[in-house]
C-alpha cells in the first residue's frame, strides 16, 4: 500500500445523483492508496446519506454541498457540509423500526445510519448550517 494522504474537495450543486461522484472519487483514492474495494462500500452508504441529507434538510439559497475526503490506507474521514438553518441533532429520535414499518411515512433513517455504520461521527449545526464528520476504519481490527 501506498504510505499517502490524500485530500479532495468537492462542491456538489443540487442535482439528480450528484452524490454518486463523490463515491466515485472514494474509488478512485482508495485504488490509488491500494485499499481493497470491500473496506470502501461502508464508505459509499455514509457519504451517500450525508450529502442526501444535506441537501434535503440543509438547503441553502445556492443549492450547494461541500464534501472533503482525507483518505489514508488506514481511514477515510468525509466531512459534509451545507449552509441551511441548521437543527438540534439532540432532538432527532431514533427510528422505531415497528412505528416506521407501519406507517406511511418510512423515512428517517439517516442520522441512525451514519451513527451506526461509522466508526466515528460528529455532528455541529447552528443558523448556518449544519457540518458533519465521519471517520470510517478502512483496515481489519
Amino acid at each position: 500500500m501506498v504510505s499517502k494522504k490524500i485530500n479532495l474537495k468537492l462542491v456538489l450543486p443540487q442535482i439528480p445523483d450528484i452524490e454518486l461522484l463523490a463515491t466515485a472519487c472514494i474509488d478512485k483514492m482508495a485504488r490509488f492508496l491500494g485499499v481493497a474495494r470491500n473496506k470502501t462500500l461502508e464508505a459509499h452508504i455514509l457519504t451517500i446519506e450525508a450529502v442526501v441529507n444535506a441537501f434535503e434538510h440543509g438547503s441553502s439559497a445556492r443549492g450547494q454541498v461541500y464534501v472533503e475526503f482525507t483518505m489514508s490506507s488506514r481511514e477515510l474521514v468525509i466531512l459534509v457540509r451545507d449552509q441551511g438553518s441548521g437543527f438540534d441533532p439532540t432532538k432527532v429520535k431514533d427510528p422505531n423500526l415497528e412505528d416506521k414499518m407501519a406507517g406511511s411515512h418510512r423515512r428517517g433513517w439517516g442520522l441512525k445510519i451514519l451513527k451506526t455504520m461509522s466508526d466515528e461521527c460528529h455532528i455541529e449545526s447552528d443558523s448556518n448550517g449544519t457540518r458533519i464528520r465521519l471517520v470510517k476504519n478502512l483496515i481489519e481490527e
